[in-house]
């Protein structure tokens, strides 16, 4: 008996704390602007000052997302200048902290 409670209580608990890191990831991405599209692979939508970047992505083993900096590029097909490559890259890295994802760019 007290053991079905603590099992119980243990499942409970676990959801919680996944519906939570689920909010998290969703309210983090609603303030950035950035929409990620996929499950293990993926492209993301990333808000620049005048432009939308796309950026692939692909689940990792030691690292939540692995973003492919070739895949930079507007969504227009246009490469990025030094300098919009480096805003994409300085917020896709405040928003990983911000929704608690270990990001490597490579």
């Amino acid at each position: 008996m007290l053991l079905t409670y603590v099992a119980l209580t243990l499942v409970a608990v676990v959801a919680i704390v996944l519906a939570l890191r689920i909010q998290r990831k969703r309210r983090a991405d609603a303030q950035f602007g950035i929409s990620v599209s996929g499950s293990r692979v993926g492209s993301m939508l990333v808000p620049g000052t005048n432009y939308v970047a796309r950026a692939g992505y692909e689940v990792g083993g030691s690292v939540d997302l692995i973003i492919y900096g070739k895949s930079l590029a507007t969504t227009d097909g246009a490469t990025l200048t030094p300098t919009q490559r480096d805003e994409i890259l300085a917020k896709l890295a405040i928003w990983g902290k911000a929704r608690g994802t270990t990001l490597f760019v490579s």
